[in-house]
């Protein structure tokens, strides 16, 4: 198996897409390395892929020097335990 080395934002889903040129990989790739479907794994961090599944796909990353980074690193605080009465929280 292939081992690369992941890059800045990406999740399980952007290197099943780089690597295997499908996204239903990222649900084996993510059960075999350890990590949930969205986890951010640090940067450089090893993971085993396998063949491609769709090779065009595959070839147009290599090819184009592109990397899909889908985290942004934002985490919005929503739901009850952040709400504030008469702010965003409605009593009626």
């Amino acid at each position: 198996m292939p081992v690369i080395k992941t890059r800045s934002r990406q999740n399980m889903l952007d290197v099943a897409i780089q690597e295997q040129g499908d996204v239903s990989a990222a649900f084996d790739l993510a059960l075999n390395n350890g990590f949930s479907l969205t986890d951010a794994p640090d940067i450089g961090t090893e993971v085993q892929t396998a063949s491609a599944k769709n090779k065009e796909v595959v070839k147009f990353f290599n090819t184009e020097l592109k990397h899909p980074a889908s985290n942004d690193g934002v985490i919005i605080n929503k739901g009850i335990g952040y709400w504030r009465i008469g702010i965003d929280f409605k009593v009626s």
